[in-house]
């Protein structure tokens, strides 16, 4: 695979690795979705997969990586779902931009929530660690930050708003003792519950 890589992988010929990456899901989906007296049956969509990625010798796996995780939660039991849960692990995403690794990893915990098989679940949680790796961690700086605008953020009870939410009770207070007082008024029971 690595010769093939380094055939194909060069600078010049980014418009092969475009159609690889464009092939890569309809490849599969036919192979996966063909009848059972179709000869695409005799094809291992696993292989198919792992050689186009070779091909594409780690370009744009991460995007591939993302665009798997989000078809396999749509049809996670399905032949072509169980056949990306297989190669998902062989993306190479190294590489990748750290708020595609965030994503990944928050789309690998809602696959791992869905599927039910254990070898799967395993495999795709040893996936999701070494995923995790790559994430560089906040460095302090960065945390503090985080730590000061979620503060920030947080809702904070100032007197003009207690003030409006005590109105506002009072008001639907008066309301349901009107109603319970003189029954025989008609009342907006809308009305009594604001």
């Amino acid at each position: 695979s690595s010769g093939i890589n380094a055939e194909y992988g060069g600078a010049g010929n980014e418009e092969l690795l475009d159609v690889v990456e464009q092939a890569f899901f309809p490849t599969l989906e036919t192979i996966c979705d063909a009848p059972h007296t179709s000869p695409l049956q005799e094809i291992n969509p696993s292989n198919v997969a792992e050689l186009m990625l070779s091909l594409l010798g780690g370009r744009h796996h991460e995007q591939i990586a993302i665009k798997m995780c989000n078809e396999i939660l749509v049809m996670p039991s399905s032949p072509y779902g169980r056949c990306l849960i297989k190669v998902l692990p062989h993306c190479g995403i190294a590489a990748a931009e750290q708020a595609n690794l965030k994503l990944i990893l928050s789309l690998l915990d809602q696959i791992i929530q869905e599927v039910d098989h254990v070898s799967t679940k395993r495999s795709l949680t040893t996936f999701s660690v070494k995923v995790s790796s790559f994430v560089t961690p906040p460095s302090p700086d960065e945390d503090k930050e985080n730590n000061k605008e979620n503060n920030e953020n947080s809702i904070k009870a100032t007197p003009d708003k207690l003030s409006q939410s005590t109105q506002g009770s009072e008001k639907s207070a008066s309301k349901r003792k009107a109603l319970f007082a003189n029954p025989s008024q008609p009342v907006d029971l809308l009305d009594t519950i604001t």
